[in-house]
């Protein structure tokens, strides 16, 4: 079953995107390589493959206080 929302990624909070190595979201999500990809050592979502399950978020929040990660409805 598919869910009506996707994870979106702000770039702009984004540790990976700033420069550190995190990949928390990466690791986190069940359909790596599909939902998030590592591109140049940054997360990219592509939201045609994210079932919902918005785990990528709560690993997101255990070290950014800002998490860089939405649920979006698609």
């Amino acid at each position: 079953t598919y869910s009506t929302k996707a994870a979106q990624l702000n770039r702009e909070y984004c540790l990976a995107w700033e420069g550190s190595g995190c990949q928390f979201c990466y690791l986190a999500c069940p359909l790596r390589d599909k939902a998030i990809l590592m591109e140049d050592q940054k997360p990219v979502i592509n939201a045609s493959f994210c079932d919902g399950c918005a785990k990528c978020i709560i690993a997101c929040q255990t070290v950014n206080d800002t998490p860089a990660i939405t649920m979006v409805s698609v």
